[in-house]
């Protein structure tokens, strides 16, 4: 495979002229580049004439290089949600499926899925899910919880943001591409404890499924999580002043199967 982009630049611009017939030619080639190929042709998913084309080669291209499959992911599920024709989206979820990864089914999809079989097939990063359909699945506990977790389970939900959240003294953030700085829960005291659910958070730790809060009800899916370190932090709360412990999770897998 080859360690640069030397040449690769030629091999699109050559793809990109050939006619329909010919241009498959050229698949290989371009995905011996690997997930510099995939950055390349990413831009020709939202191009009518070459969507079909760049398909392939990021599916090629995953298969070629081990460390590519999770860019390749990532680029095939942008067809699915974006403007795209459906024979593109239909190709995007055959390859996904061909390369391990979990396609996230439609609404009409997953109400029948629901309707047959009950849970949700698996949990997408940046996907969008409601409490509902989350308690549905069995993932939670109390519905209302911002931290919940089945009794019986190894994992617990996380959720961050949320009219208000500031004011009653949570500040969650990302920190850098792949971590999180996420504050614990209050039981009714001035100061936190690694009581409830902070237990459960250290506890059930890596199987931390964090969910951000983005208005009507929607809570988009930021990954699967695991603690890392956790620190005491003064903080306001309703004007009161006490200790909040901040949990520092690491991003350890994109999705969920179940």
């Amino acid at each position: 495979m080859p360690t640069t982009a030397e040449g690769l630049l030629d091999l699109l611009d050559e793809a990109r002229e050939a006619d329909l017939g010919s241009r498959i030619e050229y698949r290989d080639c371009i995905a011996s580049y690997g997930s510099v190929a995939i950055r390349e042709v990413r831009s020709w998913l939202a191009d009518a004439t070459l969507v079909s084309f760049a398909i392939r080669v990021i599916e090629k291209a995953a298969a070629v290089d081990d460390g590519a499959k999770n860019d390749a992911l990532v680029a095939l599920r942008s067809i699915q949600g974006g403007a795209f024709a459906e024979t593109a989206k239909l190709d995007a979820q055959e390859a996904i499926k061909r390369l391990g990864g979990a396609v996230r089914p439609t609404k009409t999809t997953t109400a029948a899925i629901r309707r047959s079989s009950g849970p949700l097939p698996a949990l997408i990063r940046g996907y969008p899910y409601r409490r509902s359909e989350l308690r549905e699945a069995g993932l939670l506990g109390n519905i209302y919880s911002g931290i919940s977790y089945p009794a019986g389970g190894d994992h617990a939900c996380l959720f961050s943001g949320g009219p208000n959240s500031e004011s009653y003294g949570y500040r969650d953030m990302p920190h850098g591409d792949n971590a999180y700085r996420y504050y614990g829960e209050w039981r009714g005291t001035r100061d936190m404890s690694l009581t409830g659910g902070n237990r459960v958070i250290l506890d059930r730790s890596p199987k931390l499924y964090l969910f951000v809060n983005e208005g009507s009800g929607v809570h988009r899916f930021e990954g699967r999580f695991m603690v890392t370190g956790h620190e005491t932090v003064i903080a306001e709360r309703e004007g009161a002043i006490g200790e909040a412990i901040v949990f520092t999770l690491e991003r350890v897998a994109d999705e969920v199967l179940f």
